[in-house]
């Protein structure tokens, strides 16, 4: 994976984390991981600003009792596992970052 589409990647994550928290589940076999390669920083930054905007106004309307539910992780119909959402967003976010 080259250095931009590393950046891109971390440039997507904050809305791609919170599109994921707000499902009740997520199946692992119709994800697609693949960063687009990008061609110039501008697309890098164009990329950020929607991204952290999205997760801000997702996570900012989310409840108590959203962040409570549980969020599962599946694959096709065999339960990964479950957890409170708000932890599934930690665990997402820390996950990226290593």
């Amino acid at each position: 994976m080259s250095l931009g589409e590393q950046a891109m990647r971390v440039a997507t994550i904050p809305g791609g984390v919170s599109k994921l928290a707000m499902q009740d589940s997520f199946d692992a076999t119709q994800g697609s991981f693949l960063p687009p390669t990008p061609n110039h920083l501008a697309e890098i930054l164009a990329a950020l600003e929607p991204s952290v905007r999205d997760a801000e106004g997702r996570l900012s309307g989310m409840t108590d009792d959203q962040a409570k539910a549980n969020w599962r992780l599946m694959r096709k119909d065999q339960e990964i596992f479950s957890q409170p959402r708000s932890r599934s967003i930690y665990a997402c976010w820390t996950f990226r970052f290593r």
